[in-house]
């Protein structure tokens, strides 16, 4: 599982403007690009009209479980107990014209150790 030291996202300020931002994700597996029209409401950050890329990840090489231990990773680096990725419709790639089902990645408490 990854944590939030093995996570590095840096905001890409040159190719998006005001509300949508664009984030360079470096995780163990390789490098996303992700854009998403971001808002926090207490405790939850809510990523509207998501979408993500590998910059050096194959399609079949990041899954649902690295999806789940980035979030993980998110919520520790913005100390939110909630994510939720409200996805647009897609222009390529699998099932184009078709939004995918919003997702909710909710903190897990690590055991101290």
């Amino acid at each position: 599982m990854w944590t939030a030291a093995d996570i590095r996202i840096e905001l890409v300020t040159d190719i998006t403007d005001d509300p949508v931002v664009t984030a360079e994700i470096v995780t163990p597996a390789g490098t996303l690009r992700a854009m998403a029209e971001p808002e926090r409401n207490g405790r939850t950050l809510i990523l509207h009209g998501y979408h993500m890329h590998g910059e050096d990840i194959g399609p079949n090489e990041f899954g649902a479980r690295q999806l789940r231990w980035l979030a993980q990773a998110a919520m520790e680096m913005f100390d939110v107990d909630e994510i939720r990725v409200e996805g647009e419709v897609r222009t390529s790639g699998a099932n184009p014209g078709y939004r995918p089902r919003p997702l909710r990645f909710t903190r897990k408490i690590r055991p101290e150790g």
